[in-house]
């Protein structure tokens, strides 16, 4: 893995990470799910290098702030018969996103050559949630000793990491990589996105008060590496 790193902000007006187990209300998670997050940076790149299989090297920090959810009445269309039926969709409003990204060397690069130039306008999420990115930069981390830390960005962290620091927030089971498999049902043969899943504490606001090691960038922000890895 190399030691550059990329740091992105982004902006989105409106986002709605979906909850792939709601239905008739459609929740949305607080910050996109590490698998969200690579498909955003693959259609950036081209399918070309494929990420979001796991079998390249990366990484991802994934934090950020919305202000609201706000609920929207949309009509959904099911089945072959067309049958309508309205549901709930909660949105967040005016959502801050901070994600650090690291991986090899070329891909960093041509990721953020992606960024800077985008080859359509870019969402997150549903199509219909544009993203602006205000700023992709390569940046310096480096690891520290604390003994106390406030976290000011919400955050996903590797529940494993959140019970040694005793952190308190809301348990998600997210999305990682994913591989395109075909299965059979009845005589049709399908093509469907199976997913890694890992366990995340979503801490939105704690404190550290254990003496460890952390990585922090030049701007003050605590990177928290979240994804696993073979290949790392």
């Amino acid at each position: 893995m190399n030691n550059q790193v990329l740091k992105i902000k982004l902006f989105q007006e409106t986002a709605v990470y979906r909850n792939p187990l709601t239905m008739e209300i459609i929740e949305t998670y607080p910050l996109p799910a590490p698998s969200t997050v690579l498909g955003f940076l693959q259609n950036m790149i081209g399918l070309d290098t494929k990420i979001r299989e796991g079998d390249i090297p990366i990484d991802l920090s994934i934090q950020g702030t919305y202000d609201a959810i706000l609920r929207d009445y949309q009509w959904y269309i099911k089945g072959e018969k067309k049958e309508k039926y309205p549901v709930i969709v909660n949105a967040l409003n005016n959502v801050y996103l901070i994600i650090h990204l690291k991986t090899e060397h070329t891909l960093l690069e041509k990721i953020e050559a992606a960024l800077k130039d985008p080859p359509y306008y870019p969402y997150l999420g549903r199509a219909e949630d544009l993203v602006l990115i205000k700023e992709v930069k390569k940046i310096n981390i480096e690891e520290i000793e604390i003994d106390y830390e406030e976290i000011k960005n919400p955050v996903y962290i590797r529940i494993d990491t959140a019970r040694k620091l005793r952190l308190n927030g809301i348990h998600y089971k997210l999305s990682t990589f994913g591989k395109i498999e075909e299965i059979k049902i009845g005589r049709k043969t399908m093509r469907v996105r199976n997913f890694v899943w890992q366990d995340y504490i979503y801490v939105e606001k704690d404190r550290i008060e254990e003496e460890i090691k952390l990585e922090k960038d030049e701007e003050g922000d605590i990177v928290w590496w979240c994804m696993q890895n073979q290949n790392q």
